[in-house]
């Protein structure tokens, strides 16, 4: 059977769970029913990345500290083909430069345009940006003890010097890397817009909407295919089957599932500890009518510091990082978050109510907007949010209409269209 190498850049160990991790246990299966994949993760962090146990014979992790340059890796490692996202993304660009050079085709996925709505003003985007840049931790650090000054604003840095270094090493001449330095400075701190620079070989889509968009912004409209999200197939798949277990008179169990905006420097501490206290507090006061347990985001969230809020209050409440959030929802009644994010997706393919608790009065969320979920604004209203949660008007279209919007189709084949587009791709290249 025919054999191919592909590269991923990842900004957390491979052992983690991400959303390119995900992307990649779903893609894989479907994969190597054709063809031998062998895996070579890129892992840039501020530190060498630790040794990893049991490290499969078809996988390969590599580390951003052991290389000058992306030319030097590619050359090295020898893919036939770069997961590289199409964004401003300092490391994916230095990837998707090199490649372009040595003549590499190059992949990356676009998820939903909804995602990237935020609650914050242009003023406060650029504010928080540039705060960003001189805070000391960055989101995937797990202990205090990483923390020093100006930590994420030095990764930044280190990133961008790899990135020309790339550039240096494909002769590119001085006044270009000026301008792309420019470019990148305006979309990293003053907007992330969509730009036909950083363009790929194929670009798969979470939607149809997505195409638009992008074939506006200048992308080639032959290298854009809608393909739907691999990380959402099995849950599609399962969810024919579910049925909304919320019930009267019986214990809701809750699922609070904290966005990271907090790790992500939308939010500050205070307003962090905030939240998930008030939640936590009000709902642990009717432990005989509601439970909760709470599951932190595996790679940007810091356990001991969710563990701290928390046991003040009962130490015997669940925490988790570890783990796919989809594994939960099977004995959940209802999601709590603070703004849309992938755990909203699985809990509206699963069919359970959601709460989004906006404390601060930012903009309402998008699921909010559309009907799909309760905005709880006065953490006294929670409980009340709880009970309407289970009755949204005409729930199931609102459910159905969004699932064909943002998922492009609900029969969780994700993962087969974009296999075949890549044979197709790789089959035309060695042709």
């Amino acid at each position: 059977m025919r054999s191919i190498r592909i590269l991923i850049p990842t900004h957390v160990s491979p052992d983690t769970k991400s959303v390119i991790t995900l992307f990649f246990e779903n893609l894989l299966p479907v994969m190597k029913q054709h063809v031998n994949v062998h895996l070579i993760w890129f892992v840039y962090k501020p530190e060498q990345i630790q040794k990893i146990k049991k490290i499969p014979n078809d996988v390969t992790i590599t580390d951003i500290h052991d290389y000058d340059n992306a030319v030097e890796l590619l050359k090295k490692e020898k893919p036939d083909i770069i997961f590289a996202s199409a964004t401003r993304s300092f490391i994916d660009y230095a990837l998707s430069s090199a490649a372009k050079s040595m003549k590499i085709p190059t992949f990356s996925m676009f998820w939903s345009d909804w995602y990237y709505t935020t609650t914050s003003s242009k003023i406060q985007y650029v504010k928080l940006n540039i705060s960003r840049f001189f805070q000391n931790s960055i989101p995937t650090d797990i202990n205090q003890d990483q923390k020093q000054q100006m930590r994420r604003g030095r990764f930044f840095i280190t990133k961008y010097l790899f990135l020309v270094r790339t550039q240096m090493a494909l002769k590119m001449n001085l006044l270009q890397i000026i301008s792309n330095f420019f470019l990148l400075l305006k979309h990293n701190f003053f907007d992330a817009a969509i730009d036909s620079r950083f363009a790929n070989t194929l670009h798969f889509l979470e939607d149809k909407k997505l195409k638009n968009s992008l074939i506006e912004s200048g992308f080639d409209k032959s290298t854009l295919i809608v393909t739907g999200n691999p990380i959402f197939d099995e849950s599609l798949q399962n969810s024919l089957k579910q049925k909304n277990s919320f019930q009267d008179n019986k214990k809701i169990r809750i699922l609070l599932a904290p966005s990271t905006l907090y790790e992500h420097g939308f939010w500050n501490k205070e307003q962090r500890d905030f939240s998930v206290t008030e939640i936590v507090k009000r709902i642990h006061k009717i432990n005989d009518k509601m439970s909760i347990i709470v599951k932190i985001h595996p790679s940007t969230s810091i356990l001991y510091e969710y563990k701290s809020i928390i046991d003040k209050i009962d130490s015997s409440i669940p925490v988790y990082q570890e783990g796919d959030i989809q594994e939960f929802f099977e004995n959940i009644d209802l999601v709590i978050s603070f703004e849309s994010s992938t755990a909203e997706m699985y809990a509206i393919i699963a069919k359970k109510p959601i709460i989004i608790c906006n404390f601060f009065h930012s903009k309402p969320d998008v699921l909010v907007k559309i009907g799909l979920a309760i905005e709880c604004i006065d953490p006294s209203n929670l409980l009340k949010s709880i009970e309407k949660a289970n009755h949204i008007l005409e729930y199931d279209k609102k459910r159905s209409d969004f699932i064909d919007e943002y998922f492009y189709k609900p029969d969780g084949r994700a993962s087969e269209r974009i296999s075949d587009a890549l044979l197709k791709l790789l089959t035309k290249n060695i042709l």
